[in-house]
């Protein structure tokens, strides 16, 4: 009776796997944010056993027979984790969405983009920021991402996409919306 639903992600790059290189991950659950659940991963690269990205996520839990949210702390089937994240990329908060924004590509969810749910799969979303950036900031190292999900995208529904750069924090804000309404906000710090 429990729906445990992504809100929110954030990821800090020290250094991007490199191709075919093997890579270890690790993954806990810290203290709660508010009422989110978090979760931290960590990718190392096997041979070095360098720190090479360190990310969090924010999780709602969902009283689904209720219909109501249910704070972190009262997730009955396991205790509270109470160690302290330590996390050194950018807060995986609200993300503001610039005036100047300008739609840069439209895309239609496929069915090989849906998840067991029918809904978008999360990984998908950073693709579509990614893929319809200019050239020169695809193939730029990025520092940080955050990425905020609003609400899901379907199939056969069209996603806006829309970006603002701004070179004063050389970050690039990307907005997915499906008939107007947030689908989901990236933000990219290069």
């Amino acid at each position: 009776g429990i729906v445990i639903i992504v809100s929110r992600v954030s990821f800090h790059v020290y250094r991007m796997p490199k191709y075919d290189s093997i890579i270890t991950l690790k993954t806990y659950e810290a203290a709660p944010m508010g009422p989110l659940c978090t979760r931290m991963f960590e990718l190392y690269d096997a041979e070095t056993n360098e720190l090479l990205i360190k990310g969090l996520s924010l999780w709602t839990c969902l009283d689904f027979i209720n219909k109501k949210l249910m704070p972190a702390k009262a997730f009955p089937y396991r205790p509270c984790p109470t160690n302290i994240a330590e996390f050194e990329g950018i807060k995986a908060g609200k993300i503001s969405i610039p005036e100047n924004m300008k739609t840069i590509a439209k895309h239609i969810i496929q069915y090989s983009e849906l998840d067991a749910n029918g809904h978008t799969n999360n990984s998908k979303y950073i693709n579509f920021a990614i893929d319809n950036l200019p050239k020169e900031f695809q193939e730029k190292q990025i520092k940080d991402l955050r990425l905020n999900y609003s609400k899901e995208a379907l199939l056969g529904e069209e996603l806006e996409i829309k970006a603002a750069y701004n070179p004063e924090e050389n970050k690039y804000t990307i907005q997915g919306l499906v008939n107007s309404e947030a689908s989901f906000e990236c933000e990219l710090y290069y």
